[in-house]
């Protein structure tokens, strides 16, 4: 089909001439489901331009769509195994803070202080959109067949967007997320300005004056 084999942004691009090119949407019917669900659209365009663990996922642009190959998919998946292999036995051990002693009260508290200093703390992946039309110039759709638009799809999303609404719940709790994201909504589709994450609750920010 095309000879992508080529550098591009870093990435080397290996499609080959005799691989056949399938839709973003088209593979994801090559892949196992997860919970039942098939694996987003947008979960494969990020793997093509953010990549996984510094492995990306091979890529053409053929017009509006964007394609790839049942190759591609199969060298994607070996890379991140090839990468399992590297990881120390150790990494696979059991935590060593699982066998501590229960924490007090008053260390709980100092770790929801301090949460985004702790070494084991959940970390949010990703805050995006996805839009039937552009949100800005230049913007391109990833896919014609979105299954939250019913068609074309102009999606864009952040890492470093997630932290916003994760401290909106770690602060403030379940509501203050859905705040969060209601805003966030109307920044993306409306005039809002980009919200502001919920400060920590009174008897939070209260404990954490006294101590200092």
């Amino acid at each position: 089909m095309c000879d992508a084999a080529k550098q591009t942004n870093g990435i080397e691009r290996r499609i080959g001439h005799d691989e056949e090119l399938i839709t973003l949407t088209a593979a994801t019917g090559h892949l196992p489901k997860v919970d039942g669900k098939k694996v987003a659209v947008c979960t494969l365009w990020r793997w093509c331009r953010r990549g996984l663990r510094g492995v990306f996922l091979e890529y053409v642009r053929v017009g509006r769509k964007i394609c790839t190959t049942r190759q591609a998919l199969l060298r994607f998946f070996t890379d991140l195994a090839e990468i399992d292999k590297r990881i120390e036995p150790d990494r696979y051990a059991k935590p060593t803070h699982l066998n501590r002693t229960p924490i007090t009260s008053r260390q709980r508290q100092k770790d929801a202080n301090e949460w985004h200093t702790i070494d084991a703390h959940p970390m949010p992946a990703d805050l995006a959109y996805h839009s039937k039309t552009p949100r800005y110039d230049g913007q391109e759709p990833v896919t014609d067949d979105c299954e939250y638009t019913e068609g074309s799809c102009y999606y864009d999303g952040s890492s470093l967007n997630a932290w916003q609404p994760y401290a909106a719940l770690v602060n403030a709790g379940i509501d203050a997320l859905w705040a969060f994201l209601d805003t966030y909504y109307e920044h993306v589709f409306g005039d809002a300005d980009f919200p502001t994450p919920a400060a920590y609750p009174k008897p939070l920010r209260a404990l954490k004056e006294k101590r200092q």
